[in-house]
């Protein structure tokens, strides 16, 4: 294009913009921009996690249909690290069932691994799908990755109760960081599910002599407030063997306030937000009685007692 061409088209570009410019703006009110911008923010803070749950039931009813195999691998690992929380999966046994046989079928080292991380957010112990990844990951060790090799041997993952008690039994109850950070357990590992089942331990453990050193309840329960608490529903149980074993006596006013704090950080007040269900819980009476507990020491004036 010649210069006087480029001129021209210059020339014609800016008498455009001009005449677009001149005469009475439109105005509009402050609080009706701030509005809109509200509502583009709110549309773009939800569009990823409704295609998000929109592509995870077309991927459940493509595995329903036993069309599992035009999967791509990066929608199998994303049905499988959600496989717990979204409903598609959660509700349908088949749906689970023919998602780890889609990836135990696939060849190669990344559908191991992609199991090997899939395992500790999907863990349920004693369900049908965490052994069956359990059982898969065991005769295939030599494909996981060297981290994940050396985590494995120095928590005896493969020697039983998929090394719980060894990670238990390691933690030191006033510095739970360092002890996960020598066995090689990665933060996100801590909050997956499988971490959440360790800090249950780990806080019944420091409840049994609580009234004599309540350091180490401090130390567990600020470790795990750290932590990810996306999935309150899957905490649940935090609350009931925090609650549930002082029904009748309560702690000391010092474990009380630490305890309450945790529970009101976690859930809410249970006097003007509905707690999660428990498991297993019929009727939601265990639910009911914990909740009791906690009510009595909001509405003693615990927390204003200082």
């Amino acid at each position: 294009m010649s210069a006087t061409n480029r001129t021209s088209l210059a020339g014609r570009i800016e008498q455009r913009l001009s005449a677009n410019t001149r005469g009475t703006q439109p105005t509009l009110k402050l609080d009706q921009v701030q509005q809109a911008a509200e509502r583009w923010q709110a549309r773009r803070a939800a569009e990823p996690s409704e295609i998000s749950r929109r592509r995870m039931r077309e991927i459940a009813q493509l595995l329903k249909d036993g069309l599992g195999a035009e999967l791509p691998l990066s929608d199998i690992r994303k049905a499988l690290l959600n496989m717990r929380e979204d409903d598609a999966f959660r509700t349908s046994t088949i749906a689970r069932h023919r998602l780890i046989s889609e990836a135990i079928e696939r060849p190669g080292k990344t559908p191991v691994n992609i199991l090997f991380s899939a395992f500790f957010h999907s863990f349920e112990k004693g369900s049908p799908e965490t052994d069956r990844i359990y059982e898969h990951l065991r005769r295939n060790e030599p494909l996981l990755r060297i981290s994940s090799r050396e985590f494995a041997h120095k928590s005896k993952f493969f020697q039983g109760d998929y090394g719980l008690d060894t990670i238990i039994d390691s933690v030191d109850l006033l510095n739970p960081v360092r002890s996960l950070a020598r066995l090689g357990m990665k933060e996100e590992v801590q909050d997956s599910l499988y971490g959440v089942v360790i800090k249950c331990a780990l806080i019944e453990r420091t409840l049994t002599h609580v009234d004599l050193d309540p350091m180490p309840l401090k130390t567990i329960l600020g470790w795990i407030e750290l932590g990810d608490k996306k999935r309150a529903f899957l905490e649940s149980a935090y609350y009931e063997i925090l609650l549930a074993r002082f029904v009748a006596k309560d702690p000391s006013p010092d474990v009380k306030r630490t305890i309450a704090r945790f529970l009101l950080g976690h859930f809410g007040d249970p006097r003007s937000t509905n707690w999660p269900k428990l498991r297993e819980d019929t009727g939601r009476l265990k639910r009911d009685v914990c909740i009791a507990v906690m009510e009595r020491w909001l509405d003693s004036g615990l927390l204003q007692q200082e």
